[in-house]
């Protein structure tokens, strides 16, 4: 029952109004007269802007009544955290939904390890197919052990009602600890060669499928590309042209002087570009390394011209750094890896954008990853593109005053032979890497393959069985005969459509399903277990920025659960702002609280 005092009304009326503000807003309001508190600045701050009935609250409640104590705070941010958490949660219960769970971790500014956790689920809306990806929790991880985070995922996921008996798949990554510039790449790296991950006796993905088997685990797609890129830079010529291109780039953009000098200098020479700053060069993070380096290529003369300039009119130190980066990047083994490298990563750039997004699926990723390799192939073996790449080079060198020369202990004879052996040697072990890296997406993808409109007409039953078989206890009917009939009919609807109108891919079966599924029931259901197999965990580290903007170092104390809740309201702001507000009052209510005990 609802406290009759309207103190408890006013005081969630004042906390829903500040709500938009205490969670959104990204600067510090530090406050500056005798309260000596930021929330209560703010609750003042909401007063001066016409809240009349914060105002009345504030002048006429007891002191002990305010509800204004970081207590009161956190238990209403907790119980709109809940609130939004199981109203995900009810979607895949209630409708008795498939699932996976997406797991990544990373330290926060505190030096605690956070574990994020996000589920990816199949909902249908209004007759229409939506695949979500929502963040769920952030929880930090005590035992860094594979049982430890087994058991903490397994926990969780019983402890929000979810049923361990409808999760199919897990993508897993755990974990990058960022520490001084470096990557402790032995702590792990996921299912990309983490022992902790993806070890098959003692790894968490085994642990979690001795208790579901069906709990398919998928490589994250982008870091296997990432990696794979990554293994083909072995090169040591390689290795220092990413060295050297990363601190140019930090050499520029350490000062506002240096940064202005390279946008006079791009509007001088590139008079038709909006962009006028160079990208910084992150470790690990292949979008923005991909952009750093074309980005440095394309805007090369200017920062020749900006090299050549701080050389003249630096002090000492900076006089000195750039004219050694001048010499070095006017080299010629400088200028071969920076278009060989460009080349491969103009090709890279757009599937790596692809692959973190929630709409790639098994087939599109397989599909996308094919591409990649055929349009690698055809770098390595078609001579045309290599002539091509030769004139670009010539030109380059031409339109910057470059004369390069062999170096005389070599063993190349000309420019075109050294440039051939660099391109061929890392074309090859990118095209190598990507093998070795997606052997297991492609093992996952050849079953669903075999069912899908584009390739069915030429199957038979047995080349689907095993499949069938290993779903089997999810089907609607299991009955070897029913399943047959339907196959055969599905096979049937596909050979009567021309080939170019066959869909390839998972989701633009599922729409075609939709309206007949109760014909092919076994085949939706196996189709919906396909959509919800995620390929990447993009969603769990985009949770880490939004945990970067609510923990930051000047707010390094807050709790666990705070975090967790804050996260989720920040996230999920369309839940968050049509919560029911008479439900968190009623919530509210049933707390523990400091009674109002009126005068006589």
């Amino acid at each position: 029952m609802r406290p009759s005092s309207p103190a408890v009304t006013q005081a969630e009326h004042a906390e829903s109004s500040l709500s938009p503000i205490t969670i959104l807003y990204e600067s510090s309001i530090v406050s500056t007269s005798e309260t000596g508190k930021n929330f209560k600045e703010l609750i003042l701050f909401r007063t001066e802007c016409g809240d009349t009935v914060l105002e009345q609250h504030l002048k006429s409640c007891p002191k002990n009544a305010m509800n204004m104590s970081p207590e009161i705070q956190n238990q209403l941010v907790n119980m709109c955290g809940d609130m939004i958490r199981k109203e995900i949660v009810q979607c895949v219960i209630e409708e008795k939904n498939f699932y996976s769970v997406i797991v990544d971790a990373t330290s926060d500014v505190g030096g605690t390890e956070q574990l994020s956790i996000s589920i990816r689920y199949l909902c249908y809306d209004n007759n229409q197919i939506d695949i979500k990806e929502d963040f769920i929790e952030f929880a930090p991880v005590v035992d860094n052990s594979a049982k430890g985070v087994s058991e903490h995922v397994i926990n969780y996921l019983r402890s929000t009602g979810l049923d361990l008996a409808y999760l199919r798949g897990t993508v897993l990554t755990y974990c990058f600890v960022y520490h001084n510039d470096v990557y402790l790449t032995n702590l792990g790296q996921g299912y990309d060669g983490c022992s902790v991950m993806s070890e098959h006796i003692g790894g968490v993905q085994k642990l979690i499928s001795n208790i579901e088997p069906k709990a398919v685990d998928v490589h994250c797609a982008s870091h296997s590309l990432d990696l794979a890129i990554c293994d083909a830079c072995d090169d040591r010529n390689i290795q220092i042209f990413f060295g050297t291109v990363k601190t140019i780039v930090k050499l520029i953009r350490a000062s506002p002087k240096r940064q202005n000098l390279l946008k006079n200098a791009i509007t001088a020479t590139h008079c038709d570009i909006k962009r006028q700053k160079l990208s910084k060069l992150v470790e690990h993070r292949w979008m923005e390394k991909q952009t750093s380096v074309l980005v440095f290529k394309q805007f090369f003369s200017s920062i020749v011209v900006a090299l050549e300039y701080m050389i003249e009119n630096g002090d000492s130190e900076t006089s000195a750094d750039s004219r050694a980066y001048l010499k070095y990047i006017t080299d010629l083994d400088f200028i071969i890896c920076l278009f060989v490298v460009s080349r491969v990563f103009a090709i890279l750039k757009p599937y790596t954008e692809r692959l973190q997004s929630k709409d790639c699926e098994l087939t599109q990723c397989y599909d996308n990853i094919q591409d990649v390799a055929t349009q690698l192939a055809e770098l390595k073996y078609n001579e045309k593109k290599f002539d091509e790449l030769v004139n670009e080079l010539d030109i380059f060198l031409r339109d910057n005053d470059i004369t390069c020369t062999i170096p005389r202990i070599n063993k190349f004879k000309n420019v075109t032979d050294y440039l051939r052996h660099t391109y061929e040697i890392f074309v090859e072990a990118t095209l190598s890497k990507l093998d070795t890296r997606f052997s297991k997406h492609q093992k996952n993808i050849v079953n669903i393959i075999n069912l899908l409109p584009s390739t069915v007409v030429d199957k038979t039953l047995i080349d689907v069985s095993d499949i069938f078989e290993f779903y089997r206890s999810d089907l609607p009917s299991n009955n070897i005969d029913v399943v047959k009939a339907e196959f055969e009919l599905w096979q049937h609807k596909w050979k009567k459509t021309p080939a170019n109108e066959r869909p390839s891919n998972i989701f633009t079966t599922l729409d075609i399903l939709l309206p007949i599924k109760s014909f092919f029931p076994n085949l939706n259901c196996l189709f919906e277990i396909f959509a919800i197999l995620s390929v990447t965990v993009a969603t769990a580290e985009r949770s880490f920025f939004t945990m970067k903007r609510i923990k930051t170092t000047l707010r390094n104390s807050i709790g666990d659960k705070r975090l967790s809740d804050l996260a989720l309201i920040h996230v999920h702001r369309d839940i968050a702002n049509n919560l029911n507000v008479e439900h968190v009052i009623d919530m509210f209510s049933k707390n523990k609280r400091r009674i109002n005990i009126a005068k006589p």
